[in-house]
């Protein structure tokens, strides 16, 4: 599917849910549940949807933990209730996926988002790098935007929002140079330290010909004479 189907179906999935208030299945939600999610720039639904998910499996892994230190043996139980939870979410972001989007963009066009000449309503960057890519977004509409003037809500302005063929912001670009250099780093000085760390474990555990030959010297002082 072209990003220009793409646009067409949420465009199509947005004006049903406003005038029949009924949702429509979004299979990429369902498959790829957070990262479609980022990938789309929903992030304070995700940020939501994530809090309660993580509190939900920490409960369930609080009792998962405890069943087992008091029976000694594997509650499957439990185990089938944490599929069970990602099925659900999968599910869940399946059915309201397309609504959560919608409230989403309702809220950039009314920000004055679709004005933006640079500005494009998905990223894979994001996927990887949402908080940066959240805080550059929001610096290139300052700078695109005088002030935040309040806009309708309409197939026109969320034709405009979904264009698919808007170039980013050079900020937003920027933010993904920095975050991939930012990352790469954190991944050399952790192969840095580690092979710094083999290599005192390696010097430590190596014998010492000094002290053996000491104890020779030693052994061979105090040994009776025949």
């Amino acid at each position: 599917m072209s990003r220009e189907s793409r646009a067409e179906y949420y465009e199509k999935a947005f004006d049903r849910l406003e005038k029949t208030g009924k949702h429509t299945w979004n299979w990429a939600a369902f498959l790829w549940g957070f990262s479609w999610m980022r990938y789309r720039k929903i992030y304070l639904s995700e940020i939501a949807f994530c809090f309660i998910y993580w509190i939900l499996c920490l409960a369930l892994l609080i009792g998962l933990v405890s069943s087992a230190y008091e029976t000694e043996s594997t509650p499957w139980g439990f185990l089938t209730l944490l599929i069970s939870l990602s099925l659900g979410k999968k599910i869940c972001l399946g059915y309201f996926g397309n609504a959560l989007y919608y409230w989403t963009v309702k809220k950039r066009i009314s920000w004055g988002y679709h004005l933006l000449e640079k500005y494009r309503p998905t990223s894979i960057a994001a996927i990887f790098f949402s908080f940066i890519l959240w805080i550059a977004d929001a610096f290139s509409h300052e700078t695109q935007l005088d002030k935040l003037d309040k806009n309708e809500v309409n197939a026109e302005t969320i034709h405009a929002y979904l264009n698919p063929n808007k170039k980013n912001h050079w900020m937003v670009k920027i933010s993904w140079v920095l975050a991939c250099v930012f990352y790469i780093l954190i991944i050399l000085l952790n192969v840095v330290l580690n092979g710094a760390t083999n290599r005192l474990e390696n010097l430590s555990n190596k014998p010492s010909y000094t002290s053996s030959f000491a104890d020779k010297i030693e052994d061979l002082r105090y040994s009776p004479k025949k």
